[in-house]
C-alpha cells in the first residue's frame, strides 16, 4: 500500500509538568510511504534508519502493538520520497500513523484521526516518569500527521484543526535530553498556576491568529519569546537563535527547526 503522509513538528507550545497545556503542530514535510503487513513467526518492523532514536521507538511501538493485539505480524515501511527535512519525532509519529492506517485497511476498516491517536498512544514505548508534561506532544504530532493540517491539541476532548497547509521549517538538530527544573510543590500553587496560564495563553493566542488566517510562522514568531522563556524556565533549554524555534520532540528532547535553511 502506498500512502501520501504529512510529517509534522510542534511549532508552538512547551510541555508543562503536571499540566495539560495546548500545543500547535503543523506539517513541515511530506512523504510517499509504501507499507506492507503480513503474518509471520516473530513480530517485527522493517524501515529505513530514522534519526534521533526514532528507529528504536518504532520497533518498540510495533512490538507493543502486536502484543496488545495478540497478533504475529511483520511490517515493512519504506519512505519512497521525502519532501522537506523532518525531525525524528515527526518521522516517528507519521510512521506510526501510516502503520495503523495500513493495519486497519488490511482488515477492511478505516480509523478516524482520533482513533489513531488513542490506539497509538497505548502502543508507545515511552517512559514519561519525571517528564509527564511531554505526554501530549506525540498526540499533537499524530493528530497533525493524520489530518494533514495545522492543529491545536490539548487533550482528547479539547483539540481541532485550525488551518490548511503547513509551516516552512526544516529540522536542524536535536538538543540533549531535558529534565524539569521546577515543581509545583516547591514554587507553590499560585506561582505554578501563573506559569501554566502564561504558557497556555500564548499558545492559544497563536492558534487564534492562525485560525483567523495569519501565516502560521508569523503567529509562532510573535510568541516565540514566550515559548523560549518557558522552555528555559521549565526545562533549562536555551534559546536557539533568531531564525529557529525549540520544538518538543521525542520524550524529554527538544528539536531545533529553522526557517530559510536548504
Amino acid at each position: 500500500m502506498r500512502l501520501a503522509i504529512s510529517i509534522p513538528a510542534v511549532i508552538s507550545g512547551v510541555p508543562v509538568p503536571d499540566a495539560e497545556n495546548p500545543l500547535i503542530a503543523a506539517p513541515t514535510a511530506r512523504a510517499v510511504v509504501s507499507v506492507s503487513i503480513e503474518e509471520c513467526g516473530e513480530p517485527a518492523v522493517e524501515a529505513p534508519p530514522l534519526p534521533g532514536g526514532a528507529s528504536g521507538a518504532l520497533r518498540g511501538f510495533w512490538a507493543r502493538l502486536s502484543e496488545g493485539l495478540s497478533a504475529r505480524l511483520c511490517a515493512s515501511l519504506d519512505l519512497e520520497a521525502v519532501h522537506g527535512r523532518p525531525g525524528p519525532a515527526g518521522l516517528y509519529a507519521a510512521a506510526t500513523v501510516a502503520l495503523l492506517h495500513a493495519l486497519a485497511r488490511r482488515h477492511g476498516d478505516v480509523m478516524t484521526s482520533g482513533e489513531i491517536v488513542e490506539i497509538a498512544r497505548l502502543a508507545d514505548p515511552f517512559d514519561y516518569t519525571g517528564i509527564a508534561g511531554w505526554a501530549g506532544v506525540m498526540d499533537a504530532l499524530r493528530y497533525s500527521a493524520a489530518t494533514g493540517r495545522v492543529v491545536a491539541w490539548r487533550n482528547d476532548e479539547d483539540h481541532g484543526d485550525i488551518a490548511e497547509g503547513g509551516a516552512g521549517l526544516r529540522f536542524r538538530s536535536p538538543r540533549p535530553p531535558a529534565r524539569p527544573r521546577v515543581e509545583r510543590g516547591r514554587l507553590g500553587g499560585d506561582v505554578y498556576s501563573a506559569i501554566i496560564r502564561l504558557a497556555g495563553v500564548a499558545t492559544l493566542s497563536a492558534a487564534v491568529r492562525i485560525r483567523d488566517g495569519e501565516d502560521p510562522l508569523e503567529a509562532v514568531w510573535t510568541y516565540k519569546p514566550v515559548d523560549e522563556a518557558m522552555a528555559l524556565l521549565l526545562w533549562g533549554a536555551t534559546p536557539p537563535g533568531e531564525d529557529c524555534i525549540l520544538s518538543p520532540g521525542l520524550p524529554g528532547v527538544f528539536e531545533e527547526h529553522c526557517r530559510g535553511e536548504a
